[in-house]
Parts: structure tokens; C-alpha cells; sequence
């Protein structure tokens, strides 16, 4: 065993570590052990074998480019074009999966057991809530580094499932707090889009994901599916209303949220006080009235109307688009011809509310475009609000999922971004070599 073997197995992230050492001394790492998977082994890699042999077959090629004096942007664009191809037999497979999924669901009684609903709050003199969630912007799959937005941000699959368990946490904390001053059992649940972060979207995705795509639709709907589960053991009754967001493949029909839907709700098929509504379209809209039996109705209250779309229609310039969202909003009751009394967006990676849109936050905080182009992290958080039938919206509440990043000097250089490790481990003689 090498020394680099040694070095990139004692590494927190063993993949990254191989990414960041001399090219040439992974290659003959992986030739000395036996090729990739011999290689896994031996760094004790403990995540999908295939990242490891994409990064081989990626070493491979970038070595033999250099050594024939080729451009390494050549062998980029064969990795690309290697895995394009591979996409495309994927996204075939794809498109047989509803069927094959429910059947298997269903055929194999893997639904979840049926959890018991809580007892309905008693009736009191004081007025009854509805409790609106907005959940979106998950981006599960996707892998920030990092190195790559200054520090500001990191996220991945674990980071992902930290904050899941964040969101429990504060949601039944604020909902303890608000029972306290009024009754409410019924939540309606929004989900925005862009629950999974998806696969060919831009150009180099591959290289910002720890999750391919079928990971991403079943391990990601399984954790959604089980939130949705303690959901339903905090409420009496449990409205989910989804819309597709924009991240999917671009080269097939399927959007991949929808996937990730049909699959939840398979799986929640047996909880009765959970009602599971897809939107077939790129928005939903929906009413509430004393006929959907949401909550204890007072004489005054009146119908509320609300539209629920991920928010990529609107057009922004570095920042969130306030302008664009009001936009389109006015465009919708224009089209619907439906005057709707709020509209619940996404896509802006940012929670902000204003006249009528509410703009739900992110799970990631930042990414290296959105750091780089647009200046910009957020603190991820989603949407909660309270909603009564007369006075409408009583009170918001801001689910933060994670502190807000600060940045702090990382050595005794007295810099606070990340430095690249293999020129900061370099004597300055080594360094004078190196250049020379």
C-alpha cells in the first residue's frame, strides 16, 4: 500500500482527496492495486463503487492527454460524452419506472405501517388554525464543497439528513408553542420543486452531485416519505399539495419530482389522515372553505384561493425578483381569472414575503454560482406559516435548517477561504522548484 493509498484513506472525504493529489500518482496507486475497484478497497471508499471508476476513467484520460501534449479540455469532453451516453440508456429506463415502482411497492407491501393520527384538539373559544408548510429547494443529491463558495456553504447527502431532522425538531417546537394560544390540527404541506437536484441540467453537473439520479428519486423519496410520516403524527390531518420544479432532465418527458411524488405517496397509501395531490401542471391552485372541513369554520371566515408554483417564471437579475414575482402573480389571476390571495414561489434560494407571494427558502445555503455570480448565501431555511379563515395569514415563521455560516481564519496564515492543500504543504524551496 502507498503512501497517497494511506493518506487519501485517512482523508474525511476520500473522493476528494484522490481528486485533489497528483494525477499521475493516483494512476499508478490504482495500476499498483488493480484497477479501481481493487482501489475502493483499499481507501476503504464507502460510497457507490461507480465514483470511483469515474474518477479513474477521468485520471486515465487526463494523464494520457498530458503525455501526448493534448489539450486535458479534450479529455473532459470524452468523460462528458462517455457519461452523456451513459444518461441517455439511464433516462431510457427511466421512463418504464412509474410502473415497475408501484408495482413493486404495492406487490411487495412496502408501504409504510400506518401510523396512528393524533386525537383532534378540543373545541375551545378560541379561534382554529391551519398550519402551511412550504418545503422546497431540497436539491438532494447535490454535493457543495466547501472550497468551492469560500466557506460559506457545504452540503451533501448527510448534510441533507442533518437538516431533515432539524426540520422535525423545530417544527413540532413551534407548533407546541402555537397550541398554546389556539387549536390546530390540520396542516397543508406545499412541496415547490426541486426536491431532488436531478441529473443533466447544466453543463458539468456530474461533478456537483454525491448522488446519481436513481439515488436520488429512491433514497431521496424514502426520507421525504418518512418526514411526511411524522407529519401526519403531529396533525390530525395532513394536506399535501406538490408542484414539479425546473430541475430535470432536459432530454426526457419525465420530470423527476413528479417521480419522487408518485413514490411518497405510494409509500404513504395506507395513512389515512394524509391526502396526497400531484399537480399535473407547472402550478396548483386550490381553496379553502368551510366544505373542505379543514378546520373549525367562524362566521365570518370567508373562501381563501392560494396558487402554488416553484417561481422559475419569474425573471430576476441578481437577486431575488420582486418585480418579476408580482409580475407574475398579476399574470395568473390574469390567465386564471381568479383574483388568488397568495402565491407560494421557490426557486430563489432565498425566504422573503411581500404583498401577496411568499417566497420559501433552501436547503444547500449556497453554491459555488451562487457565491461566485450572484455574491450571495443564504441561511437554509423553509416556511411556516398560521392561517385563519377571516384574518388570513396571523404569523410566519422562518424553520432555520442551519446556523449561519461565519467565516473564521482556517490557519496561522490568518486566511479565512480554504486553501488548496498541495501548494500550502510546499516548503518554499519545493515551491521555487516547482516554478522553475
Amino acid at each position: 500500500m502507498t503512501d497517497l493509498t494511506k493518506a487519501i484513506r485517512r482523508a474525511d472525504d476520500p473522493r476528494e482527496a484522490v481528486l485533489s493529489a497528483d494525477p499521475f500518482a493516483v494512476r499508478a496507486a490504482i495500476e499498483e492495486a488493480g484497477g479501481p475497484t481493487a482501489f475502493a478497497r483499499d481507501i476503504e471508499y464507502g460510497g457507490r463503487l461507480n465514483d470511483i471508476k469515474e474518477v479513474a476513467y477521468y485520471n486515465r484520460r487526463f494523464c494520457d492527454a498530458f503525455e501526448k501534449n493534448v489539450d486535458p479540455a479534450d479529455a473532459t469532453e470524452q468523460v462528458y460524452r462517455r457519461r452523456a451516453h451513459q444518461l441517455e440508456a439511464e433516462n431510457a429506463r427511466l421512463l418504464e419506472w412509474r410502473t415497475i415502482i408501484s408495482e413493486t411497492i404495492q406487490r411487495g407491501h412496502m408501504e409504510f405501517k400506518p401510523q396512528p393520527a393524533p386525537k383532534k384538539e378540543r373545541q375551545s373559544k378560541r379561534d382554529e388554525r391551519i398550519a402551511i408548510l412550504n418545503i422546497g429547494d431540497v436539491h438532494i443529491g447535490e454535493q457543495v464543497h466547501a472550497s468551492e463558495t469560500g466557506g460559506v456553504a457545504q452540503y451533501n447527502w448527510d448534510t441533507f439528513c442533518h437538516r431533515l431532522n432539524e426540520l422535525k425538531h423545530r417544527l413540532q417546537s413551534v407548533i407546541d408553542e402555537q397550541r398554546l394560544a389556539y387549536p390546530v390540527n390540520t396542516l397543508i404541506l406545499h412541496l415547490l420543486g426541486d426536491i431532488g437536484t436531478s441529473e443533466g441540467v447544466f453543463d458539468k453537473q456530474l461533478a456537483r452531485l454525491d448522488l446519481f439520479l436513481a439515488d436520488q428519486i429512491t433514497m431521496g423519496s424514502w426520507k421525504m416519505a418518512e418526514f411526511i410520516l411524522f407529519a401526519a403524527s403531529l396533525f390530525n390531518r395532513v394536506e399535501v399539495r406538490a408542484v414539479a420544479g425546473n430541475h430535470t432532465p432536459k432530454s426526457i418527458t419525465m420530470n423527476s419530482d413528479q417521480m419522487m411524488y408518485m413514490i411518497m405517496a405510494l409509500l404513504l397509501s395506507k395513512q389515512r389522515n394524509v391526502n396526497f395531490l400531484i399537480s399535473g401542471s407547472h402550478f396548483m391552485g386550490y381553496e379553502i372553505s368551510e366544505a373542505q372541513g379543514m378546520c373549525k369554520w367562524p362566521k365570518d371566515g370567508r373562501t381563501a384561493r392560494h396558487l402554488i408554483t416553484h417561481g422559475h417564471q419569474a425573471k430576476r437579475h441578481m437577486s431575488i425578483p420582486y418585480y418579476g414575482l408580482e409580475r407574475m402573480a398579476q399574470r395568473y389571476v390574469n390567465m386564471t381569472n381568479i383574483p388568488w390571495d397568495l402565491n407560494f414561489v421557490g426557486h430563489s434560494h432565498e425566504d422573503a414575503s411581500f404583498g401577496r407571494v411568499v417566497v420559501n427558502g433552501c436547503w444547500p445555503g449556497g453554491t459555488e454560482y451562487s457565491t461566485e455570480v450572484m455574491q450571495g448565501a443564504s441561511q437554509p431555511s423553509q416556511a411556516l406559516l398560521f392561517w385563519h379563515p377571516h384574518r388570513g395569514v396571523t404569523s410566519e415563521h422562518e424553520l432555520y435548517l442551519a446556523d449561519r455560516s461565519e467565516l473564521k481564519s482556517v490557519d496561522e496564515h490568518g486566511v479565512y477561504t480554504p486553501l488548496e492543500k498541495t501548494m500550502v504543504q510546499l516548503s518554499p524551496e519545493e515551491a521555487r522548484c516547482a516554478l522553475n
